[in-house]
């Protein structure tokens, strides 16, 4: 408990009793008396008589110099612990006040700033708290005697920190605290208009007295293009007008103070932020309205165009890189597979030699049976014996053939590799021009007609060489061959030898 008092020193006439108050003879002596301690100091400058007298002051007497503030209630207060900003909805208030400063100009303290999170046309909403700072200002002389009409509230949100000024009420009319004006009341009519890029609010509503009731419709556009629509909610629309200050509320939800002007009126909306937003009406007609409506439903349609012309172009351009990309791969591994083609048709010598070779050894038997049967005579065993041999040696001449065919086997399914590579590329080609055709416009650096042909030209005659370098081995195969199976029947009949042998099937070229 803490009281003050004002002690006068003076001098008393003996005649009337009273005190007087001499300039130079008074000073103020403060008494502060706590539930643990009393503090008593005074400053007591003399002049003349020794009589003393104290006068009991009330606290609201001593403080009668300094500013309050009107709480929603109407009570008026000096330092309070709390406070409502918004008296209809309590949708915002300061908590944990800590006043460091309370002058008869200004007031500062430090607070936790709670505000509810809901927007203009919503009923319920979050509330959140944040430290904040507060100074009192702009002290007004009223009924209620002197109070600060402004709060400036800084405070650090999620996205950065925020300052707004927040009008106090200084006077209580039908229940609303009043907040200062200078702007003149106007007339209110019944359709009232508030329009953004996203939304259109029309609000209508009956008067009885002050009081104000009707509806509020809301169409507003939500959602991402290409799936943007425009939605529309009817709310319920209850208020007070006094002079030219509004409330309103919305579906009974937290109530929005404003004035009115110029024939429409602007609410301070707050914002998820904490602070406030002027949003205005202007007196309209249902048909403003439906234009409002029909320009935000033009909208939505030109957005979700939009996005499913970018949509389509980015389609259209993927499609066309991914097509590119399968041409450029589809090049690069015909080349590498004619190539191949042709490494393997040039291997097929390493068997020509080898069969030359057996031939020769061929050759050289059969050589050795016709000497052997001048020497012995025809018919002689020995003489068919090495005979049989010529004709062993022919067989592996016939063997070395088999794996020049081998090979030409494994050129064969080069060149089979190598053809559906070119139909591959220009299947995948065709469908890079049918893609490039649904945008001309775009440049994805991918092959063109020249690097395809100049491709395939570049694989068919490489196809054509392993073809033809192959075909020759074969040639050369079945000769070598013919010639071995002619040196077996020669020695055979050289020994007078029964059962020549019989040369196999000849080599076909490949195509």
């Amino acid at each position: 408990m803490t009281q003050h008092y004002l002690w006068i020193v003076c001098n008393l006439h003996v005649e009337g009793g009273a005190c007087e108050r001499h300039p130079a003879s008074i000073r103020l002596m403060t008494l502060t008396i706590t539930r643990r301690h009393v503090i008593v100091a005074i400053v007591v400058v003399l002049v003349g008589a020794s009589t003393y007298g104290a006068i009991r002051l009330s606290t609201s007497t001593a403080h009668a110099a300094l500013p309050g503030v009107m709480q929603c209630s109407g009570k008026v207060q000096a330092r309070p612990e709390s406070y409502v900003l918004s008296c209809a909805g309590a949708n915002s208030e300061l908590l944990k006040i800590h006043w460091t400063l309370w002058s008869s100009q200004t007031a500062v303290a430090n607070a936790t700033f709670s505000f509810d999170d809901c927007t203009l046309y919503c009923a319920t909403g979050t509330f959140h708290s944040y430290p904040a700072t507060v100074r009192l200002s702009s002290p007004r002389s009223t009924k209620s005697g002197l109070l600060f009409s402004e709060a400036n509230i800084a405070y650090n949100g999620p996205s950065g920190r925020k300052i707004f000024t927040q009008y106090l009420p200084t006077t209580l009319r039908s229940g609303i605290p009043s907040v200062p004006t200078s702007t003149s009341p106007a007339p209110v009519g019944s359709g009232y208009l508030n329009t953004s890029a996203t939304s259109a609010a029309f609000i209508q509503w009956n008067t009885n007295g002050s009081n104000i009731s009707g509806t509020i419709q809301l169409d507003y556009i939500e959602g991402n293009p290409p799936n943007e629509q425009l939605s529309a909610n009817t709310e319920s629309v209850s208020g007070q007008i006094n002079g030219s200050q509004i409330s309103m509320s919305f579906s009974g939800g937290s109530a929005q103070f404003g004035t009115i002007s110029g024939g429409g009126f602007t609410l301070d909306v707050p914002q998820s932020d904490g602070s406030l937003a002027p949003a205005t009406f202007e007196s309209a007609t249902a048909a403003q309205f439906n234009q409002a409506v029909s320009a935000l439903n033009s909208s939505v349609s030109s957005s979700n165009t939009a996005a499913n012309q970018a949509a389509a172009t980015a389609n259209a351009e993927s499609t066309i890189n991914g097509d590119g990309s399968t041409v450029t791969s589809d090049i690069s591994g015909l080349g590498q597979d004619a190539s191949t083609a042709v490494s393997d048709a040039e291997a097929i010598s390493n068997d020509l030699g080898t069969e030359q070779a057996d031939l020769a050894s061929t050759a050289s038997a059969e050589q050795s049976v016709a000497n052997e049967a001048k020497s012995q005579g025809a018919g002689s065993p020995q003489v068919c014996s090495d005979s049989d041999g010529v004709a062993s040696d022919a067989d592996g001449v016939a063997s070395d053939a088999d794996g020049v065919a081998s090979d030409a086997d494994g050129v064969v399914g080069d060149v089979t590799t190598v053809r559906n590579d070119i139909g591959g590329l220009q299947s995948d080609f065709a469908a890079l021009q049918s893609a490039q055709a649904t945008l001309p416009s775009y440049n994805a650096n991918a092959p063109t007609q020249a690097d395809v042909n100049s491709a395939i030209a570049s694989a068919e005659k490489s196809v054509s060489a392993a073809i033809n370098q192959t075909n020759n081995a074969i040639d050369r195969a079945n000769a070598y061959q013919s010639d071995a199976y002619q040196e077996a029947i020669a020695a055979n009949n050289a020994g007078g030898c029964q059962s020549p042998p019989s040369p196999p099937q000849t080599l076909q070229h490949i195509s």
